[in-house]
């Protein structure tokens, strides 16, 4: 008995050194670059937030300046200060009132709370709580790990468990979305710690852990209400409660069983109920500003091109789409191809009913209809939808790899029977465990060296600040640049030069396009933060035939523009390089000049990614020379015509009622 006591004991401690190690690389990949943007804000979402809750801190505490909190302007009626139990339940006097809903209130909140915290010991400003929210972003992701590890374990075996937490710990779509402040890591680790105690509910029947349920599912609702398919796994924790344990067999359950497990039930509902209303007070207290921001969100999301952040999306195929930008770019395409037949193996499993098929039935309630809702239903298909059912698909992918290992290895030591005594039969079954060995390594190390490659981003600075670096190192000031960044982030600190923008989202009237020609004429520099614009406008031309058309023209040389300098930051790692292709998906012709960013021996051109991929840390930044200085009027009719040979254009220049002479002059 002492032996086998040490013996778990040494078991106990080699996994407990085993998982630490796991969980510090996690760390240590998520914190390292955290000051990727030094404070310009590049991520829209997060700058937000960061601007909402010093707005909220500074009449809070009625901080000097807190008169110009925009918050004040929108409503004058906002009380500064601590608010009064009566000012606090009235929606357009109380300063706790975020007046902003498309995010959980409870993100903001959480800031605040720290900055209190925090501000005697230090002067913070809005983006200095980068650094905090970043870090709180690092730690919950870490904290998932663990989780899903627990998970794993549970559900499967510890090996997969293992296996699962060291692939999400390297899994480059984590890694990223924990260098920003927003929803999507906080929503992954209360659905894993809601699951935790879903697989506690399946099998002790106690109050305690639908309490628990109750919290962490308020938790989540709290961080983003968008997580209603989660709904799904509940009920069908629900239900195994009151027919069976989810690994046991499924047997009817008496009356009192059930009665006593639906109050328990209904008291987990309260609890959920009451902690998103703490947590989001002003849902309830400012019901018609919460849902109007909701059902705002979601018109935004179920039809693309609504925004112009979301005409990029336009035609995209469903299901196809994410598939491919998950496998692609979220995971690296060994891992992607891995996580999507695991969960087709699992789908396998739970319909014929293999050993631990329940175990695998509430995986899929949150992977399936989260799935469904954003490739089926959602026209916009922003890869961060995806990330809160991803590590659950590492988990499926990971037991689909050791259920791999453990059948090829049980071939390998089986005795010689008919079926494997003919040739090539005795070929496969003397190396079957040796391949199926091999696919794992494969898997594993290539995750790690995107990883490793992706990190590199984070090693170097932002394109635009190395941008912003050469212009002020190398133009004079004064002068002219245009900027096509319409919705778009911009490049900083360009206070010394003249610049224009062109607002390319506006429409294509003739004055509109006038404008565009006039900016061109006039600017000696064109600049790109990312492919927004003419990434998703070019590749719709039947939608927005002049300024498709003028994106086409510009960039096979037309308007007398030539590239002159991209900056771009692409991963990279032991001389292999992994490009996203900003191009071809819009059919532009890329800049003859367009340097190759070669240092390495070994360029992938992976294709398209998603803005949620690049455009925040490591957009491709395009600046373009003026080299034939066009005037206006020769630029608009390149710009409006179709063809140069027959001279068609999009716009009639004889009809007045579009552009007078008056007008064109």
């Amino acid at each position: 008995m002492q032996i086998t006591g040490l013996a778990k004991h040494i078991h106990r401690r080699k996994v407990g050194i085993v998982i630490t190690l796991i969980l510090v690389l996690a760390l240590a990949l998520r914190m390292y670059g955290i000051n990727w943007d030094q404070g310009h804000g590049f991520h829209p979402d997060e700058r937000s937030i960061y601007m909402q809750s010093d707005c909220m801190y500074l009449l809070l505490t009625e901080t000097p300046g807190y008169e110009s909190c925009p918050l004040l302007k929108d409503f004058p009626d906002t009380e500064a200060g601590i608010p009064s139990i009566k000012t606090f339940f009235d929606e357009n006097r109380s300063p706790l009132n975020p007046h902003w809903f498309p995010l959980g209130s409870i993100i903001i909140y959480l800031l605040v709370f720290l900055r209190y915290v925090l501000e005697p010991f230090t002067n913070l400003s809005a983006f200095d709580m980068r650094f905090v929210g970043r870090s709180l972003s690092a730690l919950a992701d870490v904290g998932s790990i663990f989780l899903l590890f627990s998970i794993g374990r549970r559900i499967f075996n510890l090996r997969i468990g293992l296996l699962a937490a060291f692939l999400m710990s390297i899994a480059v779509i984590h890694v990223q979305h924990s260098h920003f402040y927003r929803p999507e890591t906080f929503i992954v680790l209360f659905v894993l710690a809601s699951y935790y105690f879903m697989l506690n509910i399946t099998e002790r029947d106690r109050l305690r852990d639908w309490l628990l349920l109750g919290i962490f599912t308020g938790l989540t609702f709290a961080t983003k209400v968008s997580v209603l398919p989660l709904l799904v796994p509940l009920f069908t924790t629900f239900m195994f409660s009151i027919f069976g344990s989810a690994r046991g067999p499924s047997l009817l359950t008496s009356s009192n069983r059930a009665f006593r497990i639906f109050k328990y039930g209904l008291a987990g509902a309260i609890i959920a109920i009451s902690v998103f209303l703490i947590l989001t007070p002003y849902a309830l207290i400012d019901l018609q500003k919460f849902m109007a921001d909701t059902t705002w969100e979601a018109s935004i999301a179920r039809e693309a091109g609504k925004m112009p952040y979301t005409i990029q999306y336009i035609g995209t195929i469903p299901f196809l789409y994410e598939l491919t930008q998950t496998t692609v770019w979220a995971l690296g395409i060994p891992l992607g191809i891995t996580v999507w037949c695991g969960l087709l193996y699992a789908v396998f499993r739970t319909v014929t009913r293999k050993s631990g098929w329940k175990g695998d039935l509430l995986l899929l309630a949150w992977i399936i209809p989260s799935f469904v809702l954003v490739a089926g239903f959602f026209e916009v298909k922003f890869l961060r939808y995806m990330f809160p059912i991803v590590p659950f698909l590492i988990l499926l992918g990971s037991r689909g790899l050791i259920d791999l290992v453990n059948k090829t290895a049980s071939i390998s030591r089986s005795t010689l029977t008919g079926r494997f005594t003919r040739q090539p039969l005795l070929a496969f079954r003397k190396y079957a465990f040796v391949f199926s060995i091999g696919i794992v390594v494969l898997i594993i190390s290539t995750s790690l060296l995107y990883a490793l490659g992706f990190m590199k981003i984070y090693s170097r600075s932002h394109p635009a600040i190395a941008a912003s670096q050469w212009i002020n190192q190398n133009l004079p000031p004064g002068t002219n640049i245009a900027t096509d960044n319409h919705w778009d982030e911009g490049i900083p600190d360009l206070h010394q030069y003249d610049t224009d923008q062109i607002y390319i989202y506006n429409g294509e009237s003739p004055k509109d396009i006038l404008m565009i020609a006039n900016r061109l004429a006039n600017a000696q520099y064109l600049i790109f933060y990312s492919n927004r614009t003419y990434g998703s406008i070019a590749r719709v031309p039947d939608r927005y035939p002049i300024r498709a058309n003028y994106y086409n023209k510009l960039f096979s040389g037309d308007l007398g523009y030539q590239l002159d300098k991209s900056f771009t930051s692409y991963p990279s790692i032991l001389g292999i390089m992994w490009k996203n292709d900003t191009f071809k998906r819009a059919s532009l012709p890329p800049p003859k000049e367009l340097n190759s960013d070669n240092g390495t021996a070994i360029t992938l051109n992976l294709g398209y990614s998603d803005e949620n991929v690049t455009n925040y840390d490591h957009p491709t930044v395009l600046l373009f020379r003026n080299a034939e200085t066009l005037s206006h009027i020769e630029l608009f009719k390149t710009i409006t015509t179709v063809n140069p040979i027959n001279g068609s254009t999009i716009l009639d220049f004889n009809n007045d009622l579009m552009l007078s002479n008056k007008d064109l002059a």
